[in-house]
This record gives C-alpha cells, structure tokens and sequence, in this order.
C-alpha cells in the first residue's frame, strides 16, 4: 500500500527524547511498539542491532538484548529501503521526511538471525565483506573526511551482491551532511590490543556476568587493569592485580566492556559483558 513496513527513528514522531523507538505496519500513527529505556542520543556512538526471528523483533543496544516485540511485516523483493530519513508514502510530496541527526557507519544485513554472541563478538570489527550470510555492507569508507565530495554519490555495498545505495539530498561538502571521520574510532586506538603475553593464558569468567568476575592470568603475578566502556571512556583502574584477580563494576550500567591487561610491556585486551 506504499506504507512503511518497518521503521526505526531516534527520538520520536512528536519528541525528542533521544531513545530508540521501532514502529512496524501496524503501529504507524500510534504508540511504537518499542521504545528503549535507555538514552541513545547522548552525543556518543552506540551500536544497534534489530533482529527478526519468526514473529519476534529482538532489538540490541551495544551487544545487549534491551527487549522485543510481535511483528508482522513481511520483506518483499520490491520493498524499498533508506538510510537516515523515513521513506512517507509514495503518493505524498516530499516523499522523505523526519532525518536523520546524526553520524552512521558500519551498516550490516544478514539473512540469517543472528545470536547474541555473533552481535558481541563482531559489533566492534569491520568485516570482509564475503562473511556467510552477509547480504549487505556498508563501511562508508569513501570520499574525503568534510571535503568538496559532490561526485561521491554512491554508497558502496562491499558484499559481492552489489547492493549499492544511492545518497539523495547531502551538501557533500563540508563538516555535516557529508562523508565524515566515524567518530569511534578512538574505542579501538584507545585499547589497542598488542600480541604480547604470547606464552600466557588469559582468561575472564564468568562472562557474561553481573558486575564481578575473575581475570585468571597464568604465570602473570600481578597487573593493571583499566576497563572502558562502549564509548572508549575509561570506568576502572587497579594495580597491582593478581593472578586470580577479582574486580568489581557492579556500579556501572549494563553493556560491552573492554578489558585491557598491563603487566611490564605486554598488554592484552578481553572483551566482557555485563548483564
């Protein structure tokens, strides 16, 4: 009926309280049928995954199942698809409306469900591009950071699909409304990880956990631990942590955590999650 199927905004159809709010054919016009507890629009990169399972819509927000919904909606061949503004009825002028605020990066299609641990284990790692199941990938890697990008018009899809995405409406030159720097990338330089401790065994359990778990480190004495969040902002620090360490991060929230073990030169960061 050239109606939306499926729409996922960030604030809401009359507010901007910055949760994330999901509104399948059914709801349009009513209350969604979700919207997440927690603040999303707080100037800080976040990751979300929606995920499709029968009739259930299971949404994630940075590696954490934040709750779900029932769902109808089918996926048809014919259905069309966009990126940072809803996509209004094809009978309207103008067709796009209520954009996107905001920077995107690393957009991924699957044609599979996927699990809790393959969200966590690959939601801070750029792809290949031939991962099975992958039917489209986005890195956004083109163009020249805020420079004179006007004939850079096509979003690329780094799957052997082709599924390329055309941008519509962008400056293409300047700071905003443009291909841009992501700006998480500081999460990954932050807490680098080195290929030290080789001959070590590292490990943390249980994970996931409720705030309080053990860094076994074998034939390491003691070392210091600096824990990050999702948003690359350290949380924790300890020295002079031993082998059987036990730390506690019971006072922050729930979510993706990086772990980074010091001990002389070596370093080794872990990933854990608390729930």
């Amino acid at each position: 009926n050239n109606g939306n199927g499926l729409l996922m905004i960030l604030g809401g159809t009359n507010t901007q309280e910055g949760k994330l709010m999901i509104y399948d054919e059914n709801t349009f016009g009513a209350n969604a049928d979700f919207k997440s507890n927690v603040v999303i629009g707080d100037s800080t990169c976040h990751h979300i995954a929606y995920v499709r399972n029968g009739n259930i819509g299971l949404i994630y927000i940075d590696g954490i199942n934040v709750g779900s919904h029932t769902t109808n909606f089918i996926l048809s061949a014919n259905d069309l698809y966009s990126l940072g503004q809803e996509w209004d009825d094809l009978t309207t002028t103008p067709l796009t409306s209520q954009f996107y605020n905001g920077d995107m990066d690393d957009f991924r299609v699957w044609n599979t469900s996927r699990t809790a641990t393959e969200i966590q284990n690959n939601m801070n790692v750029q792809l290949v591009g031939n991962e099975p199941n992958l039917l489209a990938y986005y890195t956004f890697n083109q163009g020249i950071s805020g420079g004179n990008n006007s004939g850079v018009t096509t979003l690329i899809d780094n799957t052997a699909n082709g599924l390329n995405g055309m941008l519509n409406s962008f400056a293409l030159n300047g700071p905003t409304s443009n291909w841009v720097v992501n700006p998480c990338d500081s999460i990954v330089t932050d807490v680098s990880e080195n290929i030290a401790f080789e001959k070590e065994s590292i490990t943390l359990y249980p994970n996931p956990n409720r705030g309080q778990f053990t860094i076994d480190m074998e034939d390491v004495k003691e070392a210091l631990v600096e824990i990050y969040d999702i948003r690359g902002q350290k949380v924790f620090t300890e020295s002079n942590v031993n082998s059987k360490g036990l730390i506690n991060i019971t006072d922050q929230p729930t979510g993706f955590y990086f772990v980074k073990i010091t001990s002389g030169n070596n370093i080794k960061v872990k990933k854990i999650i608390k729930n």
